[in-house]
Formats: structure tokens, C-alpha cells, sequence
């Protein structure tokens, strides 16, 4: 959506671009307000304009004139773009030719089995308001018992491709009510798992003789570990928002997918872990690229358009990630003192910033939740026994030599010793690497996320989906490395 485009932009974009784009550089302002017979100050509003869209305007062909209005909607045909002027309040509505199908199959109650509200058509294709969805709808003669389908797409798939388009939309439509079904079961298996009724033979071995726990921990009922540890599980980069789909193009990742597998992920290394006993703490990574997107455009947190590989608006993605981190942390909460660590990533910088700022309000007074968050530096870290830990997202992470300064650096603005053993942790990349470094063992970690089309087309898909939790015990170190069971993907 382009909000209070003048037509006259695209007739000028259209008919000078050869002019206003050469050899890879933008005509000056001065240039360009003689070259379309503006003054300055219109002139750079267009320039600013152009440069933002000037892709969809470039072609080899010669340029013709922009077509007519044919009432208030349009379709260049050259580059499937469809305009729809929505009047003065709000201007130019530019639409790729797929966000338009999309648009028109997330209106329609066929597609799916239910439609979506004008408030979120708003959200999701960038209208400026409900308002100019209602004109937009109107302009197109779309209702919510139109149709899912355009006319092009009819002539090209006949009448019996055009229905079992529609019947697969069902299909899928009652696969993700099934999942968000098991989601809330297993919500209630939750529940029970931090009073102790589940899982409760796991541990059995561990319970001290006639206990007096309290009623919300599970922590009174467990011997400590014999040799002291603290438990670090990672939930980085699992992109709650993202849309993926198997090779044979079923939906298999989406928002209630990515919440499924992080609890699921969470309990099954906890369950691996006590055997050992009860941890000293557990340190719990969490956002580090945990949304897919970071703004109500569906951007990440630099502007790359995550539009079409999203599932839900940004609202709904925040609010399912809270509610997710939440959850994990009284899991973990039940079992020992737990120490959240809010690490932001490319996809979430500002999303990260806004949640650990609501988590320490929310466990403000809990002396068994401190959240930490990231510093300046882009870092967070901490002390356990004899081992130094940082964490960081890594996508400025240009070598990992830089470590060595980074973790020196950290140690000292914060007035705390380097330990004599150096662990780090990062993210972005989406598989398991180690690498030591001499002096610093620098661990790269996986990933729940699915393969997105993207990574898909361009062969990243050999990394294992999974996560992990590593040992670190007060003294010696890092020990044991926990991986997720398979049956933490079964769902998928």
C-alpha cells in the first residue's frame, strides 16, 4: 500500500525512467525537477519516491504510456501490478498481482472455510485504515462469498483445478484447527507436568524422604545434583510468524507450529537433564530472531519484507511469543531458579527490547525468575563457577576470533573477572557448529525452524532441525549436550 500517491509519480516514473535511473545511479533533484517540470520540493518527494519503487518500473522494453483507469482500479499488465486509487483521504493502493490474489483469498469465506476481517486485511497488506479496506473491497466487487479466485486464474486451472484449489484450502484450513486443538491439550498437559503429575517417574529416584514442597515448584522435591550445574537451554531462532511448506507445498511451520515445538523442546531437555539432579539455575535463551518480523509492516528489524511469509500480523505475533515465553519459563521456573535471556536478533531487534522490558516487569517480584537483557554492546554476559559465558545473536559477527576481545571487553565494562574457562553462544545461521578457538569454545546453534521457501530454493536445507541444552558444571565446565528428541518434530 502506497498512501497518497499522486498519479502523475507514475506516469512521470513511466515515461523518464530511463532519464531518472542510468547507469545504476538516480538523477539529482535539480535534474529530475527540469527533466518532469516540477519545482524542488515536489521534485524530491518524487525522487524519494522513485528510489523506494523504481524496480517496478524498470523493464528493457520501451515504456509505454500508463494505461487508463478503467473507474478506479487498474492492472499494468507489463509488470502485474495492480493500482486501485482509493480517493484523496488515502491515495494510490499498489498491489503486486500475487499480494492481490492473496488478498482476495483471505476475504473470501470459500478459501479456507472463513474469512478475514477488514482489521486484519489492514495489518497484513499495509492499509492505512479499516476504511480504506472497505473502499478497497468495494472498487474490486469483493465480498466475503466471493469467489477466492480471479478470472485469470480460472481460465488457467478450468473449473476442476479451480475446486480443488479451494477443497485443498479446506484441507489445510482443518489441519491448523487440528493443531491449535493439541495445542491447547497439551497447554493442560503443562499445567499438570509443573504440579507433578506428569513426568513424575522420571525423577522418582531423585525425591528426598517425606517432602514439604511448595505448592508451585517442583525444585523442594528434588536432591540437587551431586556435582553443581547450570542447565543452558536454547530457544533461539525459532521465528514464530513464518509460514513453510514440505516440497509437496503442505503448510508445515506457522506460528502455532513454532509455540508447539518450543514447549515440546523445552520439557523433553529438561527431561534429559534430571537425570543429573536438580541445576543450580537454568538459563534459558530466548527471542534471538523469535519473531519472523519486528514491525506492523512485516519487516525485519532493517525493513526486508517478510510480506508473504508470514502467518498472522505482527500484533498476533507478539502476543503468541509472550504468552510462549511465558509458558517455558514456568516450566523451567518449577524446576530452578531460572535466568531468561532476552538476546536480539536481526528479525526482532526491537520486538526483543520490548519484551524483556515486559518480563522484568511481569517477574519483578519473583525471586525465581531474574531476566537479563542484552547491554550496548550487543551482549549478555555472565559468570557460573569457573566458566565465563556470552551470548549474542551473531549476525555482526564478522570472525569468530573477535571473541577474545568482545568477551574481554564485556568482562571489564562490567566490573567482572574472565574466567579461566570461555564459553560462547550465538545464533543466525540455523545449524550446530563448534569451534575452539584456544582459549574460548564458541558454540553456533541450531534451529526448530522450518525451511522456508527461500532457504529452500537456494539448497540451505541440509542443516538437522533441532535445539539444544548444554551442562555447565560449577567446576569444570561444560560437560554433557542434550539434543532434541525426534519426537519434538512429530507433529510437523
Amino acid at each position: 500500500m502506497v498512501k497518497g500517491v499522486p498519479l502523475w509519480y507514475l506516469a512521470a516514473a513511466n515515461e523518464h525512467f530511463e532519464a531518472l535511473y542510468a547507469d545504476g545511479e538516480f538523477l539529482s533533484t535539480r535534474k529530475a525537477a527540469e527533466l518532469i517540470g516540477k519545482g524542488k520540493s515536489a521534485a524530491a518527494d518524487f525522487m524519494a519516491y522513485f528510489r523506494e519503487n523504481w524496480r517496478l518500473f524498470n523493464r528493457t522494453d520501451t515504456p509505454e504510456p500508463l494505461p487508463e483507469a478503467e473507474g478506479h482500479t487498474w492492472t499494468d499488465e507489463r509488470s502485474g501490478t495492480v493500482f486501485t486509487d482509493l480517493g484523496p483521504d488515502y491515495g494510490l493502493s499498489v498491489l503486486t498481482q500475487g499480494e492481490f490474489r492473496s488478498l482476495r483469498r483471505d476475504y473470501s469465506k470459500l478459501w479456507g472455510g472463513g474469512a478475514m476481517s477488514r482489521a486484519d486485511l489492514a495489518y497484513k497488506y499495509r492499509f492505512p485504515s479499516v476504511h480504506a479496506v472497505e473502499i478497497f473491497t468495494r472498487i474490486h466487487g469483493l465480498r466475503q462469498n466471493s469467489i477466492p479466485l480471479t478470472d485469470t486464474e480460472l481460465e488457467e486451472d478450468g473449473v476442476e483445478g479451480a475446486v480443488d484449489k479451494v477443497i485443498e484450502s479446506r484441507r489445510q484450513a482443518f489441519m491448523m484447527k487440528l493443531q491449535q486443538k493439541e495445542r491447547e491439550a497439551e497447554k493442560r498437559d503443562a499445567e499438570k507436568w509443573r504440579t507433578f503429575e506428569v513426568n513424575a517417574h522420571l525423577i522418582a529416584a531423585s525425591i528426598k524422604p517425606l517432602p514439604q514442597p511448595d505448592a508451585s515448584t517442583l525444585d523442594a522435591l528434588l536432591n540437587p545434583a551431586p556435582n553443581p550445574y547450570a542447565l543452558v537451554i536454547s530457544l533461539s531462532d525459532i521465528h514464530l510468524g513464518k509460514t513453510a511448506y514440505s516440497v509437496d507445498g503442505r503448510l508445515n511451520y506457522d506460528r502455532r507450529e513454532a509455540a508447539r515445538r518450543a514447549v515440546a523442546a523445552v520439557r523433553d531437555l529438561l527431561t534429559q537433564a534430571l537425570v543429573l539432579g536438580r541445576p543450580d539455575e537454568i538459563m534459558l535463551v530466548l527471542c534471538s530472531d523469535g519473531l519472523q518480523a519486528d514491525l506492523p509492516m512485516l519487516t525485519t528489524t532493517s525493513g526486508t519484507s517478510m510480506a508473504g511469509q508470514t502467518d498472522g500480523t505482527y500484533r498476533e505475533m507478539v502476543e503468541d511469543y509472550l504468552a510462549l515465553a511465558r509458558e517455558v519459563i514456568g516450566i523451567c521456573r518449577a524446576v530452578a531458579v531460572t535466568r531468561p535471556l532476552i538476546v536480539e536478533g536481526n528479525h526482532d531487534r526491537t520486538s526483543s527490547l520490548l519484551i524483556g522490558l515486559l518480563l522484568e516487569q511481569v517477574y519483578a517480584g519473583d525471586s525465581r525468575v531474574q531476566v537479563e537483557r542484552q547491554r550496548g554492546d550487543g551482549l549478555i554476559f555472565l559468570n557460573y563457577g569457573e566458566t565465563s559465558l556470552a551470548f549474542l545473536h551473531g549476525e555482526y559477527l564478522k570472525s569468530s576470533k573477535d571473541l577474545f576481545r568482545i568477551m574481554l571487553t564485556a568482562a571489564e565494562e562490567r566490573g567482572l573477572p574472565l574466567k579461566s574457562r570461555r564459553l560462547s553462544f550465538s545464533g543466525h545461521l540455523h545449524h550446530e557448529r563448534v569451534e575452539d578457538l584456544g582459549g574460548i569454545k564458541h558454540h553456533v546453534l541450531p534451529a526448530l525452524a522450518a525451511h522456508d521457501e527461500y532457504h529452500r530454493r537456494n539448497f540451505y536445507t541440509g542443516a538437522e532441525v533441532e535445539t539444544q541444552a548444554f551442562v555447565i558444571r560449577r567446576s569444570g565446565g561444560k560437560g554433557a549436550v542434550f539434543y532434541t528428541s525426534p519426537s519434538v518434530l512429530r507433529a510437523s
